[in-house]
């Protein structure tokens, strides 16, 4: 078992390294005034233009739902954020993701914990 697998993931690996890499070209500005969040992104990626030029009203809003918001316009642009404009939203997946892997051992060990006798 501990074969196959190790096999599967060796020729995953090498999938990955096989791809071409992504050209790019790009500049991003994002702005907050606390009233206002502005995104522009120029440049270019795999000979396509991207210019995106977006303002959001995020007076009223939590520091997640802006990052929020920096991540659905990247995607829309099937581009990936920079990692250090969203602390708050991989701290909330990270911290879920943990806590859902507790409860699952948790659970798994309270189904073994007591030892059963058969009389």
């Amino acid at each position: 078992m501990k074969f196959i697998l190790i096999t599967l993931l060796l020729c995953l690996s090498l999938l990955a390294m096989a791809q071409k890499p992504a050209f790019s070209s790009l500049q991003t500005r994002i702005s907050d005034n606390e009233k206002t969040l502005s995104i522009q992104i120029n440049g270019q990626r795999n000979s396509r233009k991207i210019h995106v030029n977006e303002s959001f009203d995020v007076e009223n809003m939590s520091s997640l739902r802006k990052e929020l918001i920096k991540y659905r316009v990247f995607s829309n642009q099937g581009l990936g954020i920079p990692f250090q404009e969203v602390p708050g939203l991989i701290a909330v997946c990270l911290g879920s993701f943990s806590l859902f892997i507790t409860v699952l051992i948790l659970w798994y060990r309270s189904g073994q914990s007591a030892p059963r006798r058969v009389v």
